[in-house]
């Protein structure tokens, strides 16, 4: 009767105090993603996998086709788009214990971009620079042999030797994803003559 008095009671706004105890235990997991970045070339593919326990990593194989480039392989995972953060290595474990974000790392075969010096039409004096990874050309004035057109003065590079393709500034950055050919572009030197005139 008294239970039943309580529960009308209740429906109607009053409460009652509580004398006893009460012990539950609340158990929650929250969900937390790792985002895969493919990182290369300029290729800026993702994809993701979510867990609320501790699991392995997916496989880079099973990523698609953006994960998986036939002209290189994959090395590892890592927290950096460079490398040199936190390594993670393919199907390794994850807490999941935080979402993050993990950069593809990849081995690439090495690529060679030639400088041409390009004086005079069948000049074959040439440099070249190899790499695996995205890098700075390197600097005309860095080159051997040295470069030079008595007279004329250096100013970038260009995929065509009378520079109607593609220029390319000193020093700039080149992925090294596919060999490449530079021919260096020449402008006259001005000099000025302090009697008058210029020369």
């Amino acid at each position: 009767m008294t239970k039943l008095l309580r529960l009308l009671l209740a429906t109607v706004g009053f409460t009652f105090p509580f004398f006893g105890t009460i012990s539950a235990e609340a158990t929650s997991s929250q969900v937390h993603v790792v985002t895969f970045v493919a990182n290369y070339f300029g290729t800026t593919a993702t994809a993701s996998e979510s867990s609320a326990v501790a699991a392995l990593l997916t496989p880079v194989s099973q990523l698609g086709p953006a994960f998986n480039p036939s002209t290189f392989g994959f090395s590892e995972w890592s927290t950096n788009p460079s490398g040199g953060g936190q390594i993670y290595q393919d199907s390794s474990s994850y807490n999941f214990s935080s979402d993050v974000t993990l950069y593809a790392q990849w081995m690439y075969p090495n690529v060679t971009v030639t400088f041409a010096e390009n004086a005079s039409p069948g000049d074959p004096v040439t440099a070249s620079q190899t790499e695996n990874k995205s890098s700075n050309l390197d600097s005309e004035a860095s080159l051997v042999p040295s470069f030079t057109k008595p007279g004329w003065t250096f100013e970038n590079w260009n995929t065509s030797p009378d520079g109607s393709g593609t220029p390319y500034l000193d020093g700039a950055t080149y992925g090294f994803a596919a060999p490449l050919l530079l021919y260096a572009q020449w402008a006259p030197t001005i000099s000025f003559d302090p009697n008058g005139g210029i020369g």
